[in-house]
C-alpha cells in the first residue's frame, strides 16, 4: 500500500475550497544529517526519479519524500539529476539552441606548473583547457546523481515522527 505523504497534511479552506496546507513545514531532529550509520550512498541512474528510487530501495512510491528529505531536495526540477533529454532541453533552453559545444569556461590543464589542474583560469592562461557548456551542465548534472539514503530501518522512524509531528 502506497504512503500518501501529502495525505497526512491539514487542510484548509481557501475561498470555499479545502486544499492541503502545504505551508506548514516540519522539521526533523531525530536523525542527523551527519549520522553516517544511518544512510547507505546511492547512485541514481539515468531517467530514475524519487518515486522509482523509492519503490526499489523502500517497496513504496509513496516514500519518495524521504529520499528528497535526505538530501535536503526542495524542488526535484532543479535539485534532482536530469535525464540526457531534459538536460539536452535544459542546456538549449539555458545557451540557445546548438551553444552546448561553446566555450563556457577554461581550467588549468595537467601541465599546469603554478596551479592544480582542473583549477578555473582565464582565457590567456597558458596551458588551459577549454570546457564546453554541455560538458560544465553535465559535470553539475552528475553531482547530483550521488546521493544518500535513509536505510529503512531508520525510515520508519521518520514516518513515525512525521505522523506525529504533523499532528501538531
Amino acid at each position: 500500500m502506497t504512503y500518501l505523504f501529502y495525505d497526512r497534511y491539514p487542510k484548509i479552506e481557501v475561498d470555499g475550497r479545502t486544499i492541503t496546507d502545504i505551508t506548514k513545514r516540519i522539521i526533523m531532529f531525530e536523525l542527523s544529517k551527519n549520522n553516517i550509520v544511518a544512510y547507505e550512498k546511492y547512485w541514481v541512474s539515468e531517467g530514475e526519479k524519487p518515486e522509482h528510487v523509492a519503490f526499489k530501495y523502500y517497496g513504496d512510491v509513496g516514500y519518495h519524500w524521504i529520499v528528497l528529505l535526505a538530501n535536503d531536495i526542495i524542488n526535484p526540477y532543479y535539485d534532482w539529476p536530469m535525464s540526457d533529454k531534459e538536460l539536452k532541453t535544459y542546456i538549449d533552453r539555458k545557451y540557445g539552441v546548438n551553444q552546448a559545444n561553446q566555450i563556457h569556461h577554461y581550467v588549468a590543464s595537467e601541465y599546469s606548473t603554478d596551479l592544480p589542474p582542473g583549477t578555473i583560469v582565464d582565457e590567456y592562461y597558458a596551458t588551459k583547457t577549454p570546457v564546453t557548456n554541455f560538458e560544465y551542465e553535465t559535470e553539475m548534472n552528475d553531482r547530483l546523481r550521488e546521493i544518500k539514503l535513509i536505510k529503512p530501518v531508520f525510515a520508519l522512524e521518520i514516518v513515525n515522527q512525521f505522523e506525529e509531528l504533523i499532528k501538531k
